[in-house]
């Protein structure tokens, strides 16, 4: 690490966080091995190019890596800060509504009261699911017979048809001889 003050180095100009971030969105970062470790980087060229930093494109400098993290950390704190800080837009208000009834007086139910209320609400919920499996099983049960009718109707209606002019040639409303 670089210490500033012992050499005579002093800051030229500060890291744009957002632009680290823009060009850290086009950088692969790899895996490799070196030494029979595993790391992660960017490569040297690569780096290179997107942050014109360092001394050659064969080398990444631990410092320039680790400040172009922070300028990133940094502009991304920015962002979600502002975010969480900024309300949407407020809409207009509403017509005030009419004032409601007084409601019910502050009486309190016993936990007996409570309970017998549980049960019978138990009991009704039962009784609904008992009744919507009776229901389902009549509407299954005249699914058929609809069918049936329906197609009584149409024999019936067919008949009269070819029927009615034999009725004008007896006179006969209902088409019969």
């Amino acid at each position: 690490m670089i210490q500033q003050s012992v050499l005579g180095v002093a800051p030229t100009d500060t890291v744009d966080g957002d632009a680290t971030l823009a060009a850290l969105r086009g950088l692969t970062i790899s895996h490799y091995t070196a030494a029979g470790a595993t790391h992660a980087a960017p490569a040297g060229a690569d780096f290179r190019a997107a942050f014109a930093l360092g001394f050659s494109s064969n080398t990444l400098a631990p410092q320039d890596v680790a400040a172009i993290a922070l300028a990133s950390v940094k502009a991304l704190d920015s962002r979600v800060s502002g975010l969480a800080l900024t309300p949407g837009p407020k809409g207009d208000s509403g017509a005030k509504g009419e004032v409601g009834a007084d409601g019910a007086s502050a009486q309190t139910a016993s936990a007996s009261d409570l309970a017998a209320a549980n049960a019978r609400i138990a009991s009704l919920e039962r009784s609904n699911l008992r009744m919507a499996k009776a229901l389902a099983s009549l509407q299954k049960q005249i699914r058929p017979l609809a069918r049936l009718r329906s197609k009584g109707t149409a024999a019936r209606t067919s008949s009269t048809e070819v029927g009615q002019p034999g009725a004008h040639a007896s006179g006969n409303a209902d088409g019969r001889g």
